[in-house]
């Protein structure tokens, strides 16, 4: 059996099936699905928009009714010789309905559409990209349909009623093509120039229209030969390369041979003597612990570098974190920090900070600048005083493995 052919009139606009060719009809006699229609006819960006208009409709009339089918199939999505498009089996005692279905419906009649603008009508084909754009991600029906409404509102004015009328007018002539109803399905009288074939080359049988066939096996045997011919092209580069390379490998090889064969220098099975490797500087002593880690609802200390690396007799930007059990009022935590003199065991106090603790918190920072006393190496501790006393690990300044 052939497949449909559809061509497209510059005049009538009308579809012309092959003389002889059977009829095809739905099952509902004037209604065709949907997806048989994007299949056989390119439809106008006002054809699409409307069909599209059609099928919101339906689905938020079905939503307002509460009765939703839980798929939207392609074969339950009709059209009929109206032009009108509808949605078998929604009476579903269902409580919601996949929208990803219907944007996917949506997308299936605007990518038709597409194919009848191209390239020549850079407006219409714009809109059909916002209409794409609106189809990204819908949220729920509401949302879908009100993107989607308003990106088609440009292809085609709902108020204007007489190109409503009109549009739905050839939809309904595309549907009776279809399903046989139409007198535009017999041959034409005259031969028209075809706008647009969609069928393939072996299901065109008029004698008066004949289309280019070709043999495949010529095409084969042509593919064959250019094949074989980059093929051997490739082999003789790759021998090219290899004749060129060929010396210097071999050249190479023969040198790396004859030094391990017959070495030119004796030898030594002497070991150069090895140097030991330097003693690390010895790191000054660690700061003592004027304080437990913990202690009261406190749970831990730490004071860290906030603004890059620090040294003696410079500003320090130092952060400390206080880690306390959450309370259910606010309370402040007070700390001070305190430098201790590594080489002369001198300690200062360098900085103090107090910062509210909100209720329910359980953990709290503070950011002091500081101004560190001249010297060569200092331990900073943060001591909390309120509401117990703890104190964090010391911070080493400059850093580690600093000798007086």
């Amino acid at each position: 059996m052939m497949d449909p052919v559809v061509v497209r009139s510059p005049k009538s606009h009308a579809l012309v099936r092959p003389q002889g060719e059977p009829e095809r009809r739905d099952s509902a006699g004037d209604r065709v699905p949907l997806r048989q229609l994007l299949a056989i006819a390119t439809l106008t960006p006002a054809q699409a928009a409307l069909l599209i208009s059609d099928l919101l409709d339906r689905l938020t009339d079905a939503q307002q009714r509460g009765r939703f089918p839980v798929r939207l199939r392609d074969r339950a999505v009709m059209v009929s010789s109206t032009g009108e498009l509808t949605v078998d089996n929604i009476g579903g005692e269902t409580p919601w309905l996949n929208v990803d279905d219907a944007a996917r419906i949506v997308r299936l009649i605007a990518d038709n559409a597409r194919l009848a603008v191209g390239s020549h009508d850079a407006q219409a084909a714009a809109h059909l990209d916002k209409l794409d754009e609106s189809l990204v991600e819908p949220t729920d029906l509401p949302d879908l349909s009100r993107r989607v409404r308003q990106s088609i509102g440009p292809i085609l004015d709902a108020s204007d009623h007489d190109r409503v009328r009109g549009t739905r007018t050839e939809i309904g002539e595309l549907v009776a093509v279809i399903t046989g109803d139409s007198p535009a399905t017999t041959e034409l009288d005259e031969p028209q120039l075809p706008i647009e074939v969609h069928a393939s080359a072996d299901s065109l049988t008029p004698a008066d229209w004949p289309l280019p066939r070709t043999n495949p096996w010529h095409r084969r045997r042509r593919l064959a030969s250019m094949r074989r011919r980059i093929l051997v092209v490739a082999v003789i580069v790759v021998l090219i390369g290899a004749a060129v390379a060929a010396p210097r490998v071999f050249a190479q090889l023969k040198r790396g041979w004859q030094a391990v064969i017959a070495p030119t220098e004796p030898i030594s099975n002497q070991l150069s003597p090895v140097s030991p490797p330097p003693e690390p500087p010895t790191q000054g002593p660690s700061a003592p612990s004027p304080a437990p880690a913990s202690a009261g609802p406190i749970n831990a200390v730490s004071a860290t570098l906030a603004d890059g690396p620090c040294a003696p007799g410079q500003p320090c930007t130092i952060r400390v974190d206080v880690k306390i059990d959450p309370a259910p009022k606010q309370r402040p935590v007070s700390w001070e920090l305190r430098a201790y003199d590594q080489c002369s065991k001198a300690v200062m106090t360098v900085g103090r900070l107090t910062v509210p603790v909100p209720a329910g918190a359980p953990q709290i920072y503070g950011v002091t600048r500081v101004a560190m006393p001249p010297g060569k190496a200092f331990a900073v501790v943060a001591v909390t005083g309120n509401p117990a006393a703890a104190a964090s690990a010391p911070l080493l300044v400059p850093g580690p493995n600093v000798a007086c």
